[in-house]
């Protein structure tokens, strides 16, 4: 198991997203904005009621920041996929009524861009057959993308077997 943040500068045949319906906390609380002479002031607001304009600010930056992170991690996470990227999740129970993840979620951010940028035929939707007869679901949607081989697979010859280097003198 690997996290995305370790799975920098890798790559895998299989690559799963277990947890992709959830999004990053925004529940700021600390604060530290610069003052005019440039130094970091501690803000506190505990409760939104008691934010002013500049710890709103600060909160937009924060979130700001979070976002663009949290995108940036989509981006490894897909990316380290050589063959198949498997994204699923679990609904918490107040997303189980509205029955889809949240709307900045990994899971609808890349059903989203699925649906929206494949052409007729390459995607598909259909109910998955396991959980169906698990009883684990009503048989949830899947969308299944396939890209035909472009190419034949590369054929693997076998290097020949090294020559072990004669020891040197010292090692005898």
């Amino acid at each position: 198991v690997m996290t995305v943040h370790g799975a920098k500068g890798l790559q895998a045949p299989i690559v799963f997203l277990p947890d992709s319906c959830q999004t990053p906390d925004e529940k700021f609380t600390l604060f530290w904005p610069e003052d005019e002479q440039g130094r970091e002031v501690l803000l506190w607001p505990p409760f939104a009621r008691f934010r002013e304009e500049v710890a709103n600010a600060a909160r937009r930056r924060a979130c700001e920041r979070q976002h663009e992170e949290h995108m940036r991690l989509l981006y490894v996470a897909m990316t380290r996929a050589a063959d198949r990227l498997i994204v699923c999740g679990w609904l918490t129970k107040n997303q189980t009524k509205k029955a889809e993840p949240k709307e900045k979620s990994w899971h609808a951010l890349i059903a989203r861009g699925l649906r929206e940028n494949i052409p007729a035929g390459q995607l598909i939707e259909e109910k998955d057959p396991f959980l169906a007869a698990a009883a684990l679901a009503d048989g949830d949607d899947v969308l299944r993308l396939t890209c035909p081989q472009q190419t034949a697979a590369p054929c693997r010859t076998e290097d020949p077997p090294l020559a072990a280097p004669e020891l040197p003198a010292w090692a005898r």
